[in-house]
């Protein structure tokens, strides 16, 4: 795996198996907002076990490059009476499908949180539609529709920066949360310095 654009990959009985965040893969988890649904149920500190156990195994098989192996991942099924829906035991463990599902799917959607310059006040995210970047990509970056189906995230970010960089802030300039942290730090060590020469 890439783990510099998000991959992943799982090794069991001698074979491994390929996780990838690419526009295509994560379209194939579902609706444009339930994408964002999902994301903020995987997210939730009081996410339900089932669901999160079920969404999880959609997302590493929407993003799995190739077939998975029957009982590789943990997975969602009716009980014997079919009047409740229970956690199926899978190979890995259910903590690492958690962490491994959430990462692809942040990996997928926010890539890496870049130096874009902001513009307007930012609004809560309802949908991701990949085909919105797919477009961009072949429009902006001359891409065919297949090879910009297959990127990342991060990939679109970087390429993005390289095509557009006006639209990024120099690299050699702190952001405006580094700024303030600076502030805050140097504000601390004048109150510091004042207080030992008994300065209030």
């Amino acid at each position: 795996p890439i783990l510099s654009i998000g991959q992943q990959a799982i090794k069991f009985n001698g074979e491994s198996y390929l996780f990838s965040p690419s526009f295509k893969n994560i379209a194939n988890i579902g609706d444009p907002d339930h994408i964002i649904t999902i994301f903020n149920l995987m997210t939730s500190q009081d996410a339900d076990p089932v669901a999160t156990c079920g969404y999880s195994n959609d997302i590493m098989t929407a993003c799995c490059v190739g077939e998975l192996p029957d009982g590789l991942l943990w997975d969602v099924t009716s009980s014997w009476g079919g009047d409740r829906v229970v956690m199926k035991r899978g190979k890995v463990s259910l903590s690492a499908q958690i962490i491994m599902a959430v990462d692809l799917l942040y990996m997928g959607i926010i890539g890496k949180p870049g130096r874009l310059k902001e513009r307007g006040t930012s609004k809560p995210m309802t949908e991701f539609n990949a085909s919105e970047y797919v477009s961009i990509a072949v429009s902006q970056l001359g891409m065919t529709p297949a090879n910009a189906w297959d990127m990342t995230m991060i990939d679109f970010q970087r390429a993005m920066e390289v095509r557009h960089p006006e639209l990024f802030a120099p690299r050699d300039l702190p952001t405006k949360s580094e700024l303030a942290k600076m502030n805050a730090e140097a504000d601390a060590a004048i109150k510091r310095l004042n207080a030992k020469r008994g300065i209030k």
